[in-house]
């Protein structure tokens, strides 16, 4: 019972260890989803399973001007 009630009266211990900070959401500029692992471009961000898509997109597949497309926004400044 002492023990509890010198516990109540004082802070806890400071940890040596600091609580790892997540990295801010950002929207990827070609799936549109708030995410936070990915890579940032100038003025834009893109998400790591679309980063992946693209590598992976041959450069005759459609999808591969859709992806050249929504790249060109990285050389973009929103408020400008």
């Amino acid at each position: 019972m002492e023990e509890a009630q010198s516990r109540a009266g004082t802070p806890p211990a400071e940890s040596a260890e600091t609580p790892e900070t997540q990295p801010a959401a950002a929207t990827c500029m070609i799936c549109g989803q708030q995410k936070t692992d990915g890579i940032h471009i100038l003025y834009g961000f893109i998400c790591d399973s679309c980063e992946l898509e693209i590598v992976r997109t041959d450069v005759m597949d459609d999808k591969y001007a859709f992806f050249v497309n929504r790249m060109k926004q990285i050389f973009y400044k929103k408020d400008a």
